[in-house]
């Protein structure tokens, strides 16, 4: 059976978030942190895969019901959990901030290209609760 890296990186993502809970994203980006003191480019970009996938699944998993009942879910208050949108909305409306004026659709490309090269870190400010860019520059 062949897997793709989008798919390894999914894997990873769920392997991650059931190991650790809501603290994979730190887990994560540690990851990243250290293979770019590395200078590991092949190592930053899987692991980066891996955090956008992460992104994707809810920090409170076990909260969330499984089938049609989902649908209807409204997540606890303080839950970390937006019942309007996906992590990654939540994240592209912080950059938005700094690129004022573009639409939906360049910031995510935008988002997405500055995400996957390296030069943003993304973690979530338990105390504003919401997502916090960090530039490499």
């Amino acid at each position: 059976m062949l897997v793709t890296e989008k798919e390894a990186a999914a894997m990873y993502a769920r392997m991650c978030r059931s190991q650790y809970g809501a603290k994979a994203e730190e887990v994560v980006q540690a990851k990243i942190r250290k293979l770019r003191a590395k200078k590991d480019r092949k190592g930053v970009k899987a692991w980066l895969a891996v955090a956008s996938a992460l992104g994707q699944i809810p920090a409170h998993v076990a909260k969330i019901p499984i089938g049609k009942a989902r649908k209807n879910f409204v997540p606890e208050a303080g839950s970390g959990i937006r019942p309007d949108s996906s992590d990654r909305s939540a994240m592209i409306e912080v950059f938005a901030q700094r690129f004022p004026g573009l639409s939906k659709r360049e910031l995510g490309k935008l988002f997405d290209k500055h995400r996957l090269s390296g030069c943003i870190d993304i973690e979530w400010d338990a105390e504003t609760g919401q997502y916090k860019i960090i530039w490499m520059d």
